[in-house]
């Protein structure tokens, strides 16, 4: 079985089965380690562009305080742009003095997974209270079968 990718004019054909494994082993062929080092995270196969490197082809919201990636240069993300309409400001003004509202804000950084059961600790990036997914579900069963424990003490000792 072929798989076929459309970007624009250029096609690429992968000729390999589809499935996970499959695809898993040819992108890990295809990645180069240093590319991009600040921003790839490997481990996590997450890539958090950075908005102010010039290979990067999204920019922040206009909104100093704001922190969304938009795809205009020197523009507004839709909730700062909603809010520039209602303030009555000119754009300068409103850019300056705007404070963009924490809940829809895109954090810059993930924390990470608060496992630290041995020296590097867990490498994945925490989704919730703390936890990365899988340590999460592991926390959740955990915790099921013992009322008592104390989830900081169990992040110290999870695998």
């Amino acid at each position: 079985m072929m798989t076929a990718v459309r970007a624009g004019e250029n096609v690429v054909v992968a000729d390999f089965p589809v499935g996970h494994g499959a695809w898993t082993t040819w992108l890990e062929k295809e990645l180069l380690d240093p590319w991009r080092p600040d921003e790839w995270d490997g481990p996590n196969w997450l890539f958090r562009g950075d908005l102010f490197n010039e290979a990067t082809c999204a920019w922040p919201c206009r909104v100093a305080t704001c922190g969304i990636g938009i795809t205009t240069r020197n523009g507004f993300c839709m909730t700062c742009t909603t809010a520039y309409r209602r303030s009555g400001m000119n754009k300068e003004e409103f850019a300056a003095t705007h404070v963009a509202t924490t809940a829809r804000r895109a954090p810059t950084r993930a924390s990470g997974c608060a496992v630290t059961h041995d020296a590097q600790g867990c490498q994945r990036a925490a989704s919730s209270r703390g936890l990365c997914a899988g340590h999460r579900d592991e926390w959740r069963r955990y915790s099921r079968q013992n009322a008592t424990a104390v989830r900081e003490q169990w992040s110290r000792t999870a695998a």
